[in-house]
């Protein structure tokens, strides 16, 4: 290697092969980060993508699930309202279609369960004031106010009350 100096052509060649590289490396540049702009676009494409895929199967699932269990729970509200109304709930329910008992939310429609109830057997109304069917515990309350041999309430730890009570309700009267 010399170190004498370099031509003009020497150094017009070197200035255009480094302009070139420059050049050539400024264009890949450019191309990368175009590269990049088109993959964060993509990418970010792909995530509303996925999220409304996402979003529509979570809303599938819950209608499907929403489906499946309102008929259980319909059915359930309508056992419950039948009791003591319908002799044989069972073959009711075999013979009607309880999903129409089931709000969309997949409530049970009481209402509507009521509505049919009353169409095939009316609830009968309570004539004392009492819930049907139940039994009369008029002795047990009158229990409470009775009185001592002074003249006083029993008192609730009393064997008479105890005794009272439990003929009040058929109960076994046992020593205590």
């Amino acid at each position: 290697m010399s170190d004498a100096p370099k031509t003009v052509e020497e150094l017009t060649a070197e200035l255009a092969s480094v302009t070139s590289d420059r050049d050539h490396w400024k264009a890949m540049s450019r191309k990368n980060e175009t590269d990049k702009k088109t993959a964060i676009a993509d990418l970010d494409k792909s995530k509303v993508d996925h999220a409304t895929a996402l979003s529509t199967a979570v809303d599938t699932a819950k209608a499907d699930t929403r489906k499946e269990f309102s008929a259980k729970v319909a059915e359930t509200a309508f056992r419950a309202a039948a009791n003591g109304r319908v002799a044989d709930v069972d073959a009711v329910i075999k013979n009607i279609d309880v999903t129409r008992f089931a709000t969309d939310a997949g409530d049970p429609d009481n209402a509507g369960i009521s509505a049919f109830l009353d169409g095939i057997a009316p609830a009968s109304a309570p004539t004392d004031g009492a819930p049907n069917n139940a039994p009369d515990h008029s002795a047990l309350f009158a229990a409470q106010g009775a009185q001592g041999q002074s003249g006083s309430a029993l008192a609730l730890n009393d064997d008479r009350l105890y005794q009272q009570i439990c003929n009040a309700i058929g109960a076994p009267v046992t020593g205590r």
